[in-house]
């Protein structure tokens, strides 16, 4: 597959591709998406949100328009046992 990163492009299988996209994934702590795939192209982005209605909005918008969409969410803190 083709993928897009900072302008530049890169072929790689879809093993490492998955893998590209969980370490970029690792560094947002908010709504966003990281990545969209389409064809055996992706673009890698950062996009993001300010809620999670937002975000579902874009993929729903990618997705209508036949993309795969890799995305994020704020991890959330874990609780204290009381």
């Amino acid at each position: 597959m083709i993928v897009e990163l900072n302008q530049c492009i890169y072929e790689m299988n879809g093993k490492q591709f998955i893998e590209l996209v969980k370490a970029a994934k690792k560094t947002f702590d908010c709504y966003a998406i990281v990545s969209v795939e389409k064809d055996g192209l992706a673009t890698m982005t950062k996009d993001a949100y300010e809620n999670l209605d937002s975000l579902k909005e874009a993929i729903k918008e990618y997705k209508s328009n036949g993309f795969k969409v890799y995305y994020t969410v704020p991890k959330r803190g874990k609780r204290e046992k009381s």
